[in-house]
């Protein structure tokens, strides 16, 4: 997605950027696009599972 927003400000063309859909089927697209996908799924399982331990484990200190 940030690609497609750095191409519409280097056009000046706002209408050339997509939405999440449309990133995510030129993805689906490519030749690797399956495992594109499943390499990106992955990682935000993994960010997931990053965040509910921080959200446990943190302490918060009141100042």
């Amino acid at each position: 997605m940030g690609w497609f927003l750095i191409e519409a400000a280097r056009k000046s063309n706002a209408a050339t950027a997509e939405g999440l859909d449309e990133v995510l089927q030129t993805i689906a697209q490519q030749p690797n696009g399956a495992w594109l996908l499943g390499i990106m799924a992955l990682g935000l399982i993994a960010y997931g599972i990053y965040t509910i331990i921080q959200a446990r484990y943190r302490r918060v200190v009141n100042v």
